[in-house]
């Protein structure tokens, strides 16, 4: 495993996705907020105005759920790592879209 894959840099990269998430959520937001604003995704985007904290948090959680099984079980768990962030994002999806928050 390289050097560099410690737990302090896969908390950090996490972190900096999270903020490119922000920056590019936030960008796009402002880039087609008319197109959007009539339909499901666009009330999900919308409301994250108002919770910031959970999309910021659901992609550091698939960030980080990516990188720890990375870690763990190396190179070869990539299909289960990926398969980890997807369902993390899934379940966010679904519950932000049918209203669970």
């Amino acid at each position: 495993r390289p050097a560099f894959l410690t737990w302090r840099n896969l908390i950090l990269c996490c972190l900096a996705v999270m903020a490119g998430f922000f920056v590019g959520e936030k960008l796009l937001l402002f880039a087609t907020l008319a197109q959007i604003s009539e339909s499901l995704f666009g009330a999900a985007l919308f409301s994250s105005l108002q919770v910031l904290w959970l999309p910021l948090t659901l992609h550091f959680a698939g960030a980080f759920a990516v990188t720890a099984i990375l870690k763990v079980g190396g190179p070869r768990s990539y299909p289960a790592a990926l398969l980890g962030g997807t369902a993390v994002h899934s379940i966010y999806n679904l519950v932000i879209l049918t209203g669970g928050i």
